[in-house]
């Protein structure tokens, strides 16, 4: 069986389903899946579990402190065999319309060295973050 879980940009944790966190974001286009367009545009984390594995999808550039830690709680509480990173690298850009032109899959086996590996991307990222982006990560 697969769960998932999101986690907004104050690092607060929900059931992809939840009645009041859609709402909040009214934004969404109708014909875009808000689990999707939460982890696209908004920098959230989306976590799928099984009992043996977790995927982490997420945008370096957009993705802020408080995301990624309470994800490190997350992953910790389920101590997965196996964890896949799936992200993109391209910049965030203020034009949040320009659709993900791929994205990257790695699998790594050991906790310690997916949360070293998704920090190293949070930083390159933040680097070549523009000035708008750099200040929401905060």
């Amino acid at each position: 069986m697969r769960h998932s879980l999101l986690i907004d940009d104050r690092g607060e944790v929900w059931w992809p389903g939840s009645p009041i966190l859609r709402p909040r974001h009214e934004t969404v286009p109708t014909d875009m899946d808000f689990n999707d367009y939460a982890v696209q545009r908004l920098g959230f984390i989306r976590i799928r579990f099984t009992l043996k594995a977790q995927r982490l999808t997420f945008r370096p550039a957009l993705v802020t402190k408080a995301a990624v830690a309470a994800a490190y709680f997350v992953v910790a509480d389920f101590a997965p065999q196996r964890l896949a990173l799936q992200y993109d690298e391209e910049p965030a850009s203020s034009d949040k319309s320009t659709p993900i032109a791929a994205w990257r899959d790695e699998i790594l086996g050991d906790y310690g060295e997916a949360m070293r590996r998704i920090d190293r991307l949070v930083r390159a990222a933040a680097v070549q973050a523009t000035p708008e982006v750099f200040a929401r990560a905060g």
